[in-house]
């Protein structure tokens, strides 16, 4: 289960579980994460991830015969200067556990990095699966101003 996070309070919005809204929701994300504080690189490292998982969500994130999908995003910054990003569709479960960690003859195969490189680019990734569906939440640290090099 996902650990609680004690945060400041958090933005929420909802796109169609469709291809077209993925552009829409990886620049709502970037905004946000601006807002809250994130740097030009972490900004793009989380644009980058969201978008693996976004693209997840509308490939595999959804259950048969449901008209209504949607894909909600979640976005928060935590007192502890982490950007927590959670998105949330209502797909089957998996085995998050196997995916993303490649062998070698793997890594010719021309699909099947997003959640290695959802891994690569962020703190942390956790996988959850509710009665509802799936909940990838993304974290990553946001560099305090001082730590900037100019």
């Amino acid at each position: 289960m996902l650990e609680e996070v004690k945060s400041t309070p958090y933005w929420r919005g909802e796109v169609p579980n469709q291809p077209e809204f993925v552009s829409t929701a990886r620049h709502w994300i970037v905004a946000m994460s601006r807002h809250l504080g994130a740097d030009d690189q972490t900004s793009a490292d989380v644009e980058f991830a969201v978008g693996e998982a976004l693209a997840n969500a509308v490939e595999h994130g959804h259950r048969v015969g449901r008209d209504n999908r949607k894909i909600t995003l979640r976005i928060h910054r935590t007192s502890d200067h982490h950007l927590v990003v959670e998105v949330v569709d209502s797909g089957a479960a998996f085995d998050f556990s196997r995916q993303g960690v490649r062998s070698d003859d793997e890594y010719h195969a021309p699909r099947g990095f997003g959640i290695f490189l959802m891994r690569e680019l962020m703190d942390e990734v956790h996988y959850e699966h509710r009665r509802a569906g799936n909940v990838v939440r993304l974290i990553k640290r946001i560099p305090e101003a001082h730590e900037h090099v100019s």
